[in-house]
């Protein structure tokens, strides 16, 4: 559905008809722009952000955040935050607040998605012993699948001896699912589960991939049946997260990036 004018407001820029992907505004004579009917609108919002004084909305998308937009980071500041993220294999026995993960969230729903479909939705995990449960289940499918010299067989046996190499004794856990046939949901979930880890360090947290988890969750009947995943949805990645256990003071070193300019 095409953004609503308020002409009121409107400064007659034409900024909304320059920046629309699909040019739909059309400037009237009176300079205000003018959206169709009917017109394909991606509802990215473009034309909002780009707007000076505020005169466009989208019809049923809630009110906008109750903050303005963010100002350009320095390389230096985000260069250091970023290098810095680690995966987090050691966690405090500290529950995360729902609050403070539901704030998280509030973040993690601007990455962008395909066409601007938004199709991911998240499976959060809180109670950790149901974290321990799922793990167990996944130390299942490994024990059942892996060969006897199979790599995937030290998993299951270092959970029998009390070790979890899979979720790392993580108080919580995320899986971001969306429909299965969804062609382009697999993208769209790990760019939605890299904004997540990139900002938990921010909040004092921390987070690791676990795709040994999720590979049990897409295969495995008794784990997808636990997870309780809408119909025709599939997990398309999961990430472990709570408070980390040690601090890290130090950006280990990494290759050099792979170019090639043409």
């Amino acid at each position: 559905m095409p953004p609503v004018l308020d002409p009121s407001l409107c400064q007659r820029c034409g900024m909304c008809s320059r920046v629309c992907v699909f040019g739909l505004a059309d400037t009237c004579d009176d300079g205000l722009p003018s959206f169709p009917d009917g017109a394909f609108c991606l509802e990215c919002g473009h034309c909002i952000a780009v707007c000076p004084s505020g005169a466009l909305s989208i019809t049923g998308a809630g009110a906008p955040p109750a903050f303005p937009a963010g100002g350009n980071v320095s390389p230096e500041a985000l260069g250091g935050y970023m290098r810095s993220r680690r995966s987090i294999r050691h966690y405090q026995e500290k529950s995360v607040d729902r609050r403070v993960l539901e704030e998280i969230f509030d973040i993690v729903r601007f990455a962008p998605t395909a066409a601007n479909r938004q199709p991911v939705e998240w499976l959060i995990v809180h109670d950790t012993g149901t974290v321990r449960t799922l793990t167990g289940l996944a130390a299942d499918w490994m024990r059942e699948t892996a060969g006897r010299d199979s790599l995937y067989r030290t998993f299951p046996d270092a959970w029998d001896e009390g070790r979890d190499l899979i979720c790392h004794g993580a108080p919580h856990l995320v899986v971001a699912h969306a429909r299965a046939d969804d062609t382009l949901a697999s993208g769209d979930a790990m760019i939605a589960l890299a904004h997540l880890d990139l900002a938990l360090p921010a909040f004092g947290l921390g987070g690791c991939w676990a795709g040994l988890f999720t590979g049990a969750a897409a295969s495995y009947p008794p784990l997808a049946e636990a997870l309780g995943l809408p119909e025709g949805h599939r997990p398309f990645g999961t990430l472990l997260l709570g408070y980390p256990k040690y601090a890290y003071t130090s950006v280990p070193p990494r290759k050099q990036p792979a170019m090639r300019w043409l």
